[in-house]
């Protein structure tokens, strides 16, 4: 019977402590530039829109993740999404936002991923995880994390209210 509680202390404890580095980072961006009038309003979630046309795009930045190198980011089970808040701005109608994630610093960035909006505010979480693979503390840091917003379709116009970016390291 001793023998028996001492393993599932030691199991426990095993347990508590690989799961002490599990994190859940979320974060907004702080800096913006490019074709989005109002830009700034995909900072937070918030009911004012940055709004662009078809064809153009935006870059945000900044987005102030202090991952820890220790954290083990460069693990296989590490997940990135970036969350896309937005609507159509003429309604009845629907517009196309596509995202694409860049880890150094707006150099090169990963493919789009398009999500389709109402009219509705709605909030679409687009995984970017296998865009690069591994993925390392440093790929987070405000040089290099940039976030590309665009508008597809032309003559429509796109309302985007957040853009954030999440991060998770079990």
């Amino acid at each position: 019977m001793k023998y028996f509680l001492l393993s599932v202390i030691i199991v426990a404890s095993g347990m508590l402590i690989s799961s002490a580095y599990a994190a859940v980072y979320l974060s907004s961006p702080s800096t913006c530039s490019g074709s989005w009038a109002s830009c700034n309003y995909a900072f937070s979630s918030n009911d004012f829109y940055a709004q662009t046309s078809g064809g153009y795009s935006g870059i945000w930045g900044d987005y102030g993740f202090n991952i820890s190198t220790t954290t083990g980011t460069s693990t296989a089970s590490t997940t990135v999404q970036i969350g896309v808040e937005g609507k159509a701005a003429v309604c009845p109608g629907s517009a196309v936002i596509s995202v694409a994630i860049s880890r150094d610093g707006g150099a090169n960035f990963g493919p789009y991923h398009s999500r389709t909006f109402g009219c509705a505010d709605s909030m679409e979480w687009v995984d970017v995880t296998n865009d690069y693979s591994p993925w390392s503390a440093s790929d987070f840091s405000n040089a290099n994390l940039k976030v590309k917003a665009k508008c597809e379709q032309g003559g429509v116009y796109c309302d985007l209210d957040w853009l954030p970016v999440k991060v998770d390291i079990p």
